[in-house]
């Protein structure tokens, strides 16, 4: 089988199980990854306001009221949408840890989709948005290293389970 078809097997596995294959730091940078993403989401959702106004810098106060309602009503489906790739990740953490690799690309998908929406359509801000974009850099920074990591094997016992509620079975 040729790498490229081994790839292809790790990121869409046949059976869905509790047997990871990749690095085990990988399961664990992919659950930092996910509960930050979980929680931009959940603030978009719940904090909408302060999630446009703080660490995105739009200048909610420069639009009519109808536009800076639509902006934030935008804000929390965007959230909505953010906490599912962040659900789905956990979900094959805790139960289905043979879609860690597949949990890694949709998020990879998602934070370079955004980041390249963003570069072709720039959003007015009334500061830089520094601690959104750090936020941001850093979690792509630990999904181009994750992604790897969840698809090269482990040397040893390279179908064994990681501990956890899925182990249990």
């Amino acid at each position: 089988m040729n790498s490229g078809a081994k790839v292809l097997d790790r990121m869409l596995p046949k059976h869905f199980d509790g047997g990871f294959r990749g690095a085990r730091a990988a399961a664990w940078l992919l659950g930092v990854a996910a509960f930050v993403r979980l929680m931009i989401g959940l603030a978009s959702i719940f904090n909408a306001r302060q999630a446009a106004s703080g660490p995105d810098g739009i200048p909610l106060d420069r639009y009519p009221p109808g536009a800076a309602q639509t902006i934030l009503s935008l804000f929390q489906l965007l959230g909505l949408y953010e906490t599912l790739p962040a659900l789905f990740a956990m979900v094959a953490l805790i139960r289905y840890r043979a879609l860690i690799p597949l949990a890694y690309l949709l998020l990879l998908i998602g934070q370079l989709g955004s980041r390249a929406l963003l570069l072709a359509n720039p959003a007015e801000r009334s500061s830089p948005p520094d601690v959104a974009t750090l936020i941001n850099l850093g979690l792509l920074a630990l999904m181009l290293v994750g992604l790897p990591m969840s698809l090269i094997g482990r040397k040893q016992a390279s179908s064994a389970p990681l501990p956890g509620p899925a182990a249990l079975e």
